[in-house]
Order: C-alpha cells, then sequence, then structure tokens
C-alpha cells in the first residue's frame, strides 16, 4: 500500500508540474505602460490602433480587442424596411448556397452571420499579436474597468483579465474606447466618468462612417416601387443603417464554387459584406459594403492586385445577391 501511494503522488506531482509548464509556455506577457491603449470588441478598434501605430512608429500601441459584442450600436431602433432587407439578404445568399453561422465566429468561415447573439457562444482563446514593431494586439481582451483619477479628471490605463488574472495597462497618452460595442462604454459609466443616462444620449447618434469596414459602397441598388411585402413602410428618424447580419465568402480558392464545402472544408474567408439602407423617400437605396478580411492578424495582403481581385470578385457576388429573384422583391434597378 506504501509503495502504491508514492506512486500516486509522483505521479500527481508530475501531472501538476506539466501542467504548469503547459501554462507557462502558453502565457500571456504584456508591458504595463503603453503610448496609445485602445479598447473595443469589433473591427474599428484594430483599425483606430493600424492609424495610431502607423501615424508615429516610434509610439507605442496596444489594442485590447473583445470577443463579445451583445448590444450592438445603431443609430436607432430597426424599422421594419430594415428587419424586411436583412432577411431578403440572408435568403438571398443562402439560395446562392451558403450557410448560416454562429456571429461569433468571428469570420472563421463563410457563411451568413443572420443575428449579433447567441447563447452557444463559446469564448475563443486570448492570443497576443505583434502586428507591427510598435503594435500589439490582445484578441479576447476582458477589460475589468478604467483606472481612473477622479482628482485630476483623467483616465490612466484599464484593468484587464489575462491568463484569469488582474493586470494594469497603463496609457501615457491617451485612452481610446473605439468601435459600436455597449459593452466597452459602460466603462465609463462605471467609474463615474460620464452618468450613463447622458452617455446613452451621446451614443444614441453614431455616424454610419465609424460602423463601415471600408469606405467602399458598391454595388447601390435604387428603390423604384413600394416592395411587396403586407406591412406599412414606417421609416426611421435616422435615414441610414449598417444592418447587424454579415456575410462571410472566400473568393481565391479553387473551391469557391461550392460555399457549402469551403465552410466544412475549414477555409477561411477572407472577404465580408455588409448591407446599408436608406429608407428615406424620394431617394431610398440599399448598398453593399464589401471590405477584405486579413486571415492572418500578424500579416496583411500586402499585394494591391490581390486585393483589388478580391473586392472585384466580392462586388461580383453582391451583384448576383442583388439581381437574384428574392431580394428583387424590394423593387430595386442600379
Amino acid at each position: 500500500i506504501s509503495t502504491t501511494m508514492r506512486k500516486v503522488r509522483l505521479f500527481v506531482i508530475l501531472a501538476v508540474l506539466l501542467r504548469i509548464s503547459s501554462a507557462d509556455a502558453s502565457k500571456i506577457v504584456l508591458d504595463s505602460h503603453f503610448h496609445y491603449v485602445v479598447v473595443g470588441g469589433d473591427h474599428v478598434a484594430e483599425s483606430v490602433g493600424r492609424y495610431l501605430a502607423a501615424r508615429d512608429t516610434n509610439k507605442t500601441v496596444l489594442v485590447l480587442k473583445g470577443s463579445r459584442c451583445n448590444d450592438v450600436l445603431e443609430p436607432s431602433e430597426p424599422s421594419k424596411m430594415w428587419l424586411e432587407v436583412s432577411y431578403l439578404f440572408a435568403e438571398s445568399a443562402h439560395y446562392l448556397g451558403y450557410e448560416f453561422i454562429d456571429p461569433f465566429l468571428h469570420g472563421s468561415k463563410p457563411g451568413i452571420a443572420f443575428t449579433n447573439q447567441t447563447a452557444s457562444f463559446i469564448p475563443p482563446t486570448q492570443q497576443l499579436y505583434a502586428v507591427d514593431p510598435n503594435l500589439k494586439m490582445l484578441i479576447d481582451a476582458r477589460p475589468q474597468r478604467i483606472i481612473y483619477n477622479k482628482a485630476s479628471s483623467t483616465a490612466l490605463g484599464v484593468e484587464v483579465s489575462i491568463n484569469y488574472e488582474s493586470l494594469y495597462i497603463f496609457a501615457t497618452e491617451e485612452l481610446i474606447i473605439a468601435g459600436r460595442c455597449l459593452e466597452d462604454y459602460k466603462l465609463i459609466s462605471q467609474v463615474d466618468i460620464l452618468p450613463w443616462d447622458l452617455l446613452s444620449k451621446l451614443l444614441s447618434n453614431i455616424p454610419l462612417e465609424i460602423a463601415l469596414k471600408s469606405p467602399i459602397i458598391a454595388p447601390i441598388f435604387r428603390m423604384n416601387a413600394t416592395p411587396t411585402f403586407n406591412h406599412t413602410i414606417e421609416p426611421n428618424k435616422q435615414p441610414y443603417c449598417l444592418l447587424a447580419t454579415e456575410l462571410f465568402i472566400e473568393t481565391l480558392s479553387k473551391s469557391q464554387t461550392n460555399q457549402t464545402t469551403a465552410s466544412k472544408e475549414g477555409i477561411q474567408p477572407n472577404a465580408k459584406v455588409n448591407i446599408i439602407v436608406n429608407e428615406r423617400a424620394p431617394d431610398r437605396w440599399i448598398g453593399f459594403n464589401p471590405s477584405v478580411i486579413y486571415q492572418d492578424t500578424a500579416t496583411e495582403l500586402n499585394d494591391p492586385a490581390t486585393v483589388y481581385k478580391v473586392l472585384a470578385d466580392t462586388i461580383d457576388k453582391c451583384m448576383k445577391i442583388g439581381t437574384s429573384q428574392t431580394f428583387q422583391q424590394l423593387g430595386l434597378s442600379l
């Protein structure tokens, strides 16, 4: 019995040591001070970080990119028109062979991300990328609170949960909250920087330009007649809306003709399509917003010809959706 117990104890000790060794190997190590710290749960935070890093290569930038964005800031509550366009967009893409995917997969495979919420979401693993010599990005960042000095009315940094431990990261120049995720902005009211009622009022009108992944809107279809669905169209106070439904596509591989196969084979998308709606008469229109996806955060698509081809192929997909019989229920023309 004594020998057996020694073996069990030895096994347990070895198992614990192996776990500690494995944890150390994947442990994320971050500096405590950066010139700029950018917090945000969508693509806007990454774009702001890349801009700051490129503007001055002597300044260090950290992007804390969250994994959840349950409440997406829109100009106002969706109208019946917006919802109808979203349904028809998803249905038309489905007829082209795209499957419905979990929106929280963040474009890890081609498909239609039809909604911005799901109960079956499994958080991804935290990963730290050195995007550029002066730019780092933490994926699945978990900001806990803003470090705020009330005496000087200064935001000093942010407390983040990394490796399930609290880490204090300080911004020597600016702490920036960017994007359309309401959860990120709630950090401001939690430390009494701004009352929640005033903050929510400021966030009620989000400029469309902030939400776009790319400045391209093409093609644009005009709505020439009243749509055929049976309900009264009540235009929203805000004329423009970027719909939450997104289409992730892959254009460069040989298997692009079968999108279902591409999705099952684990092929990553290289482009994304969003829809913008302007429902204000008399000039009502629906526009497609194509953008390029960088499959590896640590690398860029440096070849302009490749970027142009991806965008051209994506716009071609948009044309097929816009001219499809399903989408034409909206009475569209170029």
